[in-house]
């Protein structure tokens, strides 16, 4: 009991810690940004994706970096999630060069997928909500990823004890697959 309560208190701390933003002081020399999908609502953007969407809209007006949308879909004929965020981008006018991977199913695909895209060297810009950067940083960087920036994105205050909770049993079990592998 007291072993499981130490180990939650851990990976809260790691998610705390994780949430804090790293964005360079020039956000010229960022060689792509990266938006991590989230699941799309009846082929929409969640308010979680329009997040990250507009984070990436506002940062665009900084940098001229590639942007990479990534997120597949598991649904046969519905749209993947990076295809709906390429869409929205163009939408609202942003003129970067914009990437879409369609094949990553989960963060861990992002990465390795992204990684076919881009030389793991480049200096990557991550958005993603808060709770998730820790995680996302820690795939990245399993993926072999060396430069990594991160930007967080607010979480739905409705959703985040269960974002939070889901995110802790990732952590975990990202750490166990790396120990397997290892």
């Amino acid at each position: 009991m007291i072993l499981g309560v130490t180990v939650f208190i851990l990976c809260e701390l790691c998610i705390a810690i994780g949430a804090r933003d790293n964005t360079p002081k020039n956000l010229g020399n960022v060689d792509y940004i990266l938006i991590l999908g989230s699941k799309l609502e009846k082929d929409e953007l969640s308010d979680t994706l329009k997040s990250r969407l507009d984070k990436a809209i506002e940062l665009s007006e900084y940098s001229k970096a590639p942007i990479i949308v990534s997120g597949g879909n598991e649904v046969q004929n519905t749209p993947s999630e990076a295809s709906v965020m390429r869409a929205y981008l163009i939408k609202q006018g942003v003129e970067n060069n914009i990437l879409a991977e369609e094949k990553a199913l989960d963060t861990r695909q992002n990465f390795m997928y992204t990684a076919e895209l881009v030389d793991t060297e480049s200096e990557l810009l991550i958005i993603t909500s808060e709770i998730h950067l820790f995680r996302a940083r820690m795939l990245a960087q399993n993926v072999g990823f060396q430069h990594i920036y991160g930007v967080a994105t607010q979480t739905n205050s409705e959703m985040f004890l269960y974002y939070n909770l889901r995110e802790v049993v990732s952590i975990l079990r990202e750490i166990i697959i790396s120990i397997i592998r290892n």
